[in-house]
């Protein structure tokens, strides 16, 4: 993003704190002409769409995000919300790159109540509900060292033959922290996975440097 860019963003950063929802609009809109697939313009002007009521334009640009960024779980959210606006009570949005907050309490009362459904276990019974994966896998983005480890034990634990290939995933992310990174190596290690050919471009790919020879 260039000077120019830069400086009219930070000014709609202020109209979004202001919550001047038709200004962002106006605003946003100019700036994703020079940046049409920039991931957090297209999610900021979704949320102000939603805020002004076009949800439809709200509804194609979040589906926009989840296409750019496939592995982020949150705009599942901001979709499965917009797209069930005519059956819920509208609550304006914040300009926030995260669910929020008062979302993540009730989706974490949620698996609790999943996991007291059965019998008190976590295994591939539960792995098996689109719910519980979707939420344990936003979980890990969104939490801190102590949330990620606990989440990622449970996909060792649960997620079966899949367990492998989400961790291999999971190393090149950089919201893993170094801990989670380690406990990722050990179960690798643990289940004897087999390590791929790393390439090294001389670069650190997502907080890692490829030596590792799993996320090659």
């Amino acid at each position: 993003m260039d000077a120019a860019a830069s400086d009219m963003f930070r000014v709609c950063y202020v109209l979004c704190i202001m919550h001047l929802d038709q200004e962002v609009v106006d605003a946003l809109s100019k700036i994703k002409l020079l940046y049409p697939y920039s991931e957090k313009i297209n999610h900021y002007l979704a949320i102000a769409y939603y805020n002004t009521g076009s949800y439809q334009l709200a509804e194609k640009l979040w589906y926009m995000c989840s296409e750019i960024s496939r592995d982020n779980y949150i705009y599942n959210w901001y979709l499965e919300n917009v797209q069930n606006i005519s059956h819920s009570q509208y609550t304006e949005l914040e300009y926030i790159e995260q669910i929020p907050s008062e979302v993540i309490i009730e989706k974490m009362a949620y698996i609790e109540q999943m996991v007291r459904d059965n019998n008190g276990k976590v295994d591939e019974k539960l792995w098996k509900y689109e719910d519980f994966r979707s939420i344990i896998l936003w979980g890990i983005e969104e939490s801190n060292t102590e949330m990620q480890l606990k989440f990622l034990r449970i996909i060792m634990n649960c997620a079966g033959d899949d367990a492998e290939y989400i961790m291999r995933k999971l190393l090149l992310k950089d919201y893993i922290s170094d801990s989670s990174k380690n406990e990722i190596l050990a179960f690798l290690n643990r289940i004897d996975a087999k390590r791929a050919v790393p390439y090294d471009d001389g670069l650190s790919v997502g907080g890692c440097s490829g030596q590792c020879g799993y996320c090659g």
